[in-house]
This record gives structure tokens, C-alpha cells and sequence, in this order.
């Protein structure tokens, strides 16, 4: 029995040679799959099914691709859309925590986030970025 099992093992591994396999997009793909199938339960959203199958059907597209370079073009773009929320989750965050000390601006020239401290009256602000200048109430 242990034999036929190694034998199997080979080859799956020998089948998976040279293709892409799973990354961090794939388990995302996967997450949003289990909750469109514990949604789709619900008889008015059965047709959230068809959506959840093209989601499979990507899942193991992705998985079993043998153009890797495509593949990573994906999961790049993927990232830069993850960490532009993550870093705009963050930023809140941050804006919510120092509310009581300090003001945000928007550049007016470059758009770039400002923090001034709070209580100073009027300030001149200078932005680090594109060196513009702005006079603001704080």
C-alpha cells in the first residue's frame, strides 16, 4: 500500500513540475469562494453559484498554468491593489489615533498627506515633497 501511495506522490509531483501552483492571490481567490458558497445558500442569491463557479475555475487555472510569468504580472498587480488599501487602511488609522493632536492637510500642488499639530493658529506649511507653500488655520 505505502508503495502505490509514493508512487501517486510521484506522479502528482511529477505533473506539477514546471507549473505555477498556488500563491497569495489563489488563497484569496479561495476565501472569497467559501463566502460566496456559505452566501449562495440563501435561495434568492442562488445565482451567486455561477460566480463562484468562474471563481473555481480561475482558482485552478492559476494553479495548474504553466505561463509563470503571466501568472506573476497577476499577483503583482494584486499586491500593488492590496497594499494601496492596507496602506490607505493604515493611514486612517493613524489619522483617528493622533485626532486630538494633530490636523491632516492634503497638498494642494502634489496631493501628498500633511500633518500639522493642532492648536498653533495660523501656520505656514511646507510640503516635503514638492516644496509648496500654504497657509492653514490649525
Amino acid at each position: 500500500m505505502r508503495y502505490y501511495l509514493n508512487k501517486l506522490i510521484f506522479s502528482i509531483n511529477e505533473f506539477m513540475y514546471g507549473r505555477y501552483k498556488g500563491d497569495e492571490l489563489n488563497r484569496f481567490l479561495t476565501i472569497v469562494y467559501l463566502i460566496i458558497w456559505v452566501i449562495s445558500f440563501f435561495p434568492y442569491l442562488r445565482f451567486l453559484q455561477l460566480i463562484n463557479t468562474l471563481i473555481f475555475i480561475l482558482i485552478f487555472y492559476r494553479a495548474f498554468s504553466k505561463n509563470i510569468y503571466a501568472r506573476q504580472k497577476e499577483l503583482n498587480s494584486y499586491l500593488k491593489i492590496k497594499n494601496k488599501i492596507k496602506s490607505q487602511i493604515n493611514f486612517t488609522k493613524q489619522k483617528h489615533k493622533n485626532r486630538k493632536t494633530h490636523l491632516y492637510f492634503k497638498c494642494s500642488n502634489c496631493k501628498s498627506n500633511l500633518r500639522v499639530p493642532k492648536g498653533k493658529g495660523k501656520i505656514e506649511i511646507t510640503c516635503p515633497k514638492c516644496n509648496t507653500t500654504m497657509i492653514k488655520h490649525s
